[in-house]
């Protein structure tokens, strides 16, 4: 089985820090509704994940940390939204 490695690209590494960007908003945002929508943002950045890098079978460190860090970032901001609906303000 031969291994898939692609170059590393700009675009690439743009979507790292827009994951990146998405978490830090997520860990500074407390506000049900704003929280919402940067969780909608970090679904669309799931979605840009697949349109940016061209294979998922690729063994490139960049595409593993993008994916990885796009869905962390998303369970992270869905169990965030469940605990700040739930607590009474």
């Amino acid at each position: 089985m031969t291994k898939i490695y692609y170059p590393v690209t700009l675009a690439k590494i743009v979507m790292i820090l827009i994951n990146l960007a998405i978490l830090i908003a997520g860990l500074a945002i407390h506000d049900a509704l704003w929280l919402s929508g940067v969780f909608f943002c970090g679904l669309i950045g799931v979605q840009f994940h697949f349109t940016v890098f061209e294979d998922t079978r690729d063994t490139n460190w960049v595409s593993r940390l993008d994916i990885w860090l796009s869905l962390l970032t998303l369970l992270f901001l869905l169990c965030k939204f469940f605990v700040v609906t739930a607590v009474p303000a």
